[in-house]
């Protein structure tokens, strides 16, 4: 697993269904401090961004959220993307993070391969780290090992 490769002191994302409820739930799991940046507040972003995916993701977000070291809102609402925006916000938190504890920021994401004519929510975060000079580990989920 790659947070048992990277051994993190602490995690920052924000809490949407799939990749990262996944990586909140592992890295508390670890004992990993966990840091959730959202572009809108909780209740409003459950709705949005997991509870439309299922009861199931629901519950998850729910149980995170209660376990998380910190909550940070960054109310993005109004922005013309307010998760492009967000993810200024992630990064910004990590960066200080970083700085508080003298840890390297490795940006995780994980995405198909990027289509350049037509650029994601997580391309823009990918592209965002590399620019700040951050280490950048993209998995592609559509890619099988045997």
């Amino acid at each position: 697993m790659v947070l048992k490769k990277l051994a993190p002191g602490s995690v920052v994302t924000a809490a949407a269904s799939g990749s990262d409820l996944l990586l909140l739930a592992a890295a508390q799991q670890m004992s990993i401090d966990t840091h959730v940046v959202l572009p809108s507040p909780p209740a409003d972003f459950r709705a949005s961004s997991v509870a439309d995916q299922g009861a199931t993701w629901a519950h998850r977000f729910d149980h995170v959220m209660l376990a998380a070291t910190s909550v940070t809102v960054d109310d993005t609402r109004h922005a013309k993307d307010p998760y492009v925006a967000g993810n200024a916000s992630i990064l910004a938190r990590a960066a200080a993070l970083a700085n508080e504890s003298d840890e390297v920021v490795t940006a995780l994401v994980v995405r198909p391969e990027p289509n350049g004519s037509s650029p994601s929510v997580t391309d823009d975060f990918a592209l965002r780290a590399t620019k700040l000079g951050y280490a950048l580990i993209s998995v592609d989920p559509s890619t099988t090992q045997e």
